[in-house]
Parts: structure tokens; sequence; C-alpha cells
């Protein structure tokens, strides 16, 4: 796949839900077999520079059409909240490992420092980042997830109506060192937005009551999103499962500039788009079974309706979720050459921005 040049301006005007000069790409994540196939023998080793893997991010994602490249430096910092021994697998229950049972365990556990940080190399990744591409900083995981991993997702919903002090400790523990993490990293030049995860649905529902998640973890969504836009940068919500209940908080209280995580069976894009494209605008949303499972046409059609639908404006194409190494590499590429299409005549479409 040739190397195409990337142009993060019209990255910034799909944020701002403006039309850009042709589409526009989105991937929160690309697994890496994909990216190693993308650079090929331009791949450097991923541990030598030590942050070697964040030059071959940037340049794999360039590579594949994208402006943005969302850069999750806290990994090289091992900047996140997890209880001391973590599994890994690729199913592991949300109950395992709980760490948090008492105040006392609040006080022992080590949190990570935001001034340990040495976001000084930025300045080394930023120097091998393709010209015209900016990064949009991930923040550490989200403070719902957070509380999941810490407590254990039965544990917390246990201490929400036995304890909900303990748990509203933890969160302000997350949320303080989180924000601290985003006013600093926020501010570089290669920087133009961020990006949060916080997965806080399932299939039909969020995972705890709208009312835990507004008195618990959106007030900090809401500071975060304060000091990007403080910052002139945009903010990025990435949450999974059914969020349907708190969308309005999502968009007019806490101000999140995009939303991103879609499934058909919950919000296809094109509902979503239709229902709050004129609010916020819509990230991806090409359901990652419809993606590893159809036909080469079907994934065709369905994205030139989706341009048709949204005439690139406030909309990315992109994945439900992430781009991973089980999918076809023939349906991948059509969706990656997709940037390269015509942009849809206005008149064809019955958006609400147009």
């Amino acid at each position: 796949m040739r190397e195409l040049n990337p142009d993060y301006q019209q990255f910034i005007k799909v944020i701002r839900r403006e039309r850009p000069d042709r589409p526009v790409l989105f991937e929160h994540g690309i697994e890496w077999p994909l990216m190693f196939e993308a650079l090929g023998q331009d791949a450097i080793d991923n541990d030598n520079p030590p942050w070697g893997w964040l030059i071959n991010t940037c340049q794999a994602f360039a590579r594949l059409g994208y402006d943005v490249c969302p850069l999750p430096i806290h990994w090289f910092f091992n900047f996140h909240f997890v209880p001391p021994q973590k599994r890994h697998g690729e199913s592991v229950s949300q109950n395992h490992d709980a760490f948090i049972n008492s105040m006392q365990d609040i006080r022992d556990y080590k949190w990570p420092e935001p001034a340990a940080c040495d976001f000084g190399v930025m300045d080394k990744v930023a120097a091998a980042t393709p010209q015209g591409m900016k990064w949009i900083l991930y923040a550490p995981s989200g403070i719902f997830e957070s509380l999941v991993d810490l407590f254990g997702f039965e544990n917390l919903c246990v201490f929400l109506y036995e304890e909900p002090e303990l748990v509203k400790a933890a969160a302000q523990e997350v949320g303080e060192r989180t924000l601290a993490y985003i006013e600093r990293g926020i501010h570089h030049e290669a920087v133009c937005g961020f990006f949060i995860s916080d997965d806080m649905g399932y299939k039909t529902s969020t995972m705890v009551s709208p009312q835990v998640l507004r008195e618990f973890i959106l007030p900090w969504h809401k500071v975060f999103v304060e000091v990007a836009h403080r910052a002139e940068r945009f903010a990025i919500l990435h949450a999974c499962g059914c969020v349907n209940a708190i969308m309005e908080d999502i968009i007019e209280d806490c101000g999140f500039d995009a939303k991103h995580s879609f499934e058909d069976v919950i919000l296809p894009p094109e509902e979503a788009y239709k229902k709050y494209g004129d609010r916020i605008t819509i990230l991806g949303g090409l359901d990652n079974d419809f993606l590893a499972r159809r036909s080469p046409d079907a994934i065709r059609q369905r994205i030139r309706n989706l341009l048709e639908t949204t005439t690139c404006r406030g909309y990315a194409l992109g994945s439900g979720n992430s781009l991973t190494a089980n999918m076809p590499r023939e349906n991948l590429k059509i969706l990656w050459e997709s940037r390269n299409d015509d942009l849809p005549p206005l008149a064809s479409s019955s958006n609400k921005l147009s």
C-alpha cells in the first residue's frame, strides 16, 4: 500500500463538524501484525530505541492513510491503574485480581505519579512522525474501567451500595492523577487532542446506573474535556456498550467533541449520526463483525452509504472498535482506500448538518 501524505487539518474539520476535502479515517487501535505488514522493511525494532514502537505506530498510521495517530504513550510510562498482579488473556473475568477492599488498601496501593513521567520522549517521537500528522494523546484508562480493575466488577457494585465513600476515594485518586497526566501532555505541539477510553456499557444498558455514572465518573470526564478545550485541543470519548442513557451527559454536560465505538446490535453509526450528528462528531462504526465476515462488495457498499448519509461532515470512517489481525485484508484495503473516494454531493444527503 502506498504511503499517503497525512493532513491533520482534515481531521480537525471532521471534529468541528465541517466538511473535509476528502473522506477521513480514524482508528483508536490497530493490531501489530497489521502495522508491521504496512511498514514492511521500514519497520524498526520496537524496543530499540525503547520508544521505537511509538515511532512504528505513527509511521504505520500514516502509511495506511490516517491523518492523526492516537498515541498510547502512557504504556511507555507504565502509567495505569491496575491491581498489583494483573492477569492477562483473551478472556479474563472482570472479577479477577480485585485489590481494593478498604481505605487502607487505597493508602497502600502504589499509585502512578504523573511527575515521574518524562514527557521529553514525545520530542524524540515527534522528530520521526511524518510531516502533516499529529497525535491524539491517550489518557490512561478511564475512571470507570480503572475502578472495575481495582475493585473487581461485582465488588464495585457492592461497595457502591454499602460503602460509596470508598469508591469515591478511589475515583478521586484515579481522577486527580489522570487529570495531572493530561495537563502535562496536552500542550505538546505534536498533540492536537486527547482520547479517553472508558467502557461504561454492555449490550443493552450501562453497566451501573446512569445516576452512579453521573455522581462518580462523568464529573471527571467534564474536567478532562475542560482542560483540553482550554489548551485549544479536542476531546474524544471511546465508550463501548450501550450508553444511550448518558449520551446527553456526554454531549451537553461533559462537552466531548466526538464519540467512538459503535456496534450494529446497539446503535449503528448511521443511526447515531442521524440522532446525534448535529451535536457531536461520530467516529468509525463499521461493526467489527461486519468487517470480519462480510463480503468485499458489502463492505464497499456500506462505506459508500455511510459517506452519503454523512457527506463526511462530522464523520470519520473506521471500525466500530479497532482493527484486528483476523480481519480479511481485502476488506481492510477497501476501508483504507476509501480515503481516496470522491466526496458525495451535499444534495444526496438527508443529514441534518448539510
